[in-house]
Parts: structure tokens; sequence; C-alpha cells
């Protein structure tokens, strides 16, 4: 499957979600400009194909959301993110979400809580 797939396939995966909720806001975390920093900490390279992929699905998400209507808010994950560890992030997820959440999932759960939680 090609990277234009792919952001077809998750188009039609977001229009069918709008379909199926009342959305009025997304919030859409992007890359920090401290990415590059993080990820030569500890000698690890950064991936520009992955962020150039990463970018291009934010753009579609970003895109379908303002042709249905949301709103979308972004904010850099150093700005919400806890200095937890990922199990414990996916053990808070799961807690209040009553299942089993992977580490992806736990994050956003954890992202929709802070921004609920800012909002207040």
């Amino acid at each position: 499957e090609s990277v234009v797939e792919k952001l077809q396939s998750l188009f039609h995966q977001l229009r069918n979600e709008a379909l199926c909720y009342d959305i009025a806001t997304a919030v859409v975390e992007v890359p920090g400009s401290f990415c590059y920093t993080r990820s030569t900490k500890y000698g690890k390279a950064l991936n520009q194909a992955s962020m150039a992929k990463l970018n291009m699905a934010i753009g579609v998400i970003m895109l379908a959301c303002a042709e249905w209507g949301v709103k979308v808010e972004t904010v850099e994950a150093h700005m919400w993110k806890a200095r937890r560890s990922k199990k414990l992030d996916t053990a808070i997820a799961r807690n209040l979400s009553k299942k089993k959440v992977s580490a992806d999932e736990a994050d956003a759960i954890l992202l929709g809580v802070w921004y609920g939680r800012r909002k207040i």
C-alpha cells in the first residue's frame, strides 16, 4: 500500500468517524521544534521519512476536520505529556476507559483528558 493510499484510507476512516459522532473540536499532537534534539539525544538520528509521513497524516487530519466544520487545535507533546512512563500512562488510560488500551490509544485518551481539563 502506497503512502497516498494510506492517507486516503485515513481520510475515509476519519469521515466515517465524523458521521458517527458530533465532534466539535479535534486536538492534534504535532511535532515540536525539540524533535531533532530529542531524537539525537541517545545517538539515534531523526528518521526524516517517518517525520514526512507523520506530517502528511497530520495535514490529512486537519484538512478533513476543516472540511467537516470541526475546529482543530494543535499541541506539542511537551505541552501536555507528563513525565510518566508509557506503562503508567497505559494503566491510567485503561482505568479511565475501562478497557485494554495500547500505548498509542493511551496517548490519545490522556491528550483528550488534558485538553478537557484545560478548557474547564
